[in-house]
């Protein structure tokens, strides 16, 4: 191995152990614990209606963000708080995710840097688990410029996406859509809290 290679090394073991990824193991389980996030509300504004123009100057007022569609419709997004989502909507999310349990078994190996750049560092974790979705002998984890760590565990679809806390709390990201008819819509943003 030339001079490059072993600086390489040794810049990757360097790498690894500055930055090494938070130990997780043990059961983390949804227990009925919700942190709201943000309500997200949608319009669609058609301008052949006759209470177009009064309704788009009204959201507009109120501070949404409206964009033309179609050449006959508005869609505009307006953003709420915690708050103003609905109890509803907490109980749908606290269903949705009634009975998920995520099981970390010890580390087999030491974590891998898959690639590093300067807003976004990705790792593999050689670690057996099973969650709801299935089994798994590898996980992927992300930390994220600011702080941020997200895990996603293999699974069906995408997996399963998860925001680290601490070693002893995890994070899923939920959403659920209310109509309240074909011109507007909510959708509600809400973690499930898997504590350990």
């Amino acid at each position: 191995m030339g001079r490059m290679g072993i600086m390489g090394a040794v810049l990757l073991v360097a790498g690894t152990a500055w930055g090494a990824p938070l130990e997780l193991q043990g059961v983390y389980q949804f227990r009925g614990q919700l942190n709201p996030l943000a309500r997200r509300t949608i319009d669609v504004i058609d301008a052949r209606l006759p209470d177009s123009e009064a309704r788009l100057k009204m959201l507009q007022a109120a501070g949404a963000q409206c964009q033309n569609a179609s050449g006959v419709t508005t869609r505009c997004l307006s953003f709420g708080r915690a708050s103003d989502i609905p109890r509803a909507s907490l109980d749908r999310v606290a269903r949705q995710n009634q009975g998920l349990r995520i099981e970390l078994m010890a580390r087999v190996a030491a974590p891998s840097v898959v690639s590093k750049g300067d807003i976004l560092t990705e790792w593999e974790i050689r670690q057996k688990g099973r969650w709801n979705g299935g089994l798994f002998d590898r996980y992927r984890y992300f930390e994220m410029a600011g702080g941020m760590v997200k895990l996603q565990l293999p699974g069906p679809g995408e997996g399963l996406w998860l925001v680290v806390e601490n070693a002893k709390l995890l994070r899923h990201y939920d959403s659920v859509v209310t109509t309240e008819s074909r011109w507007r819509w909510h959708i509600d943003a809400v973690e499930a809290l898997l504590e350990k």
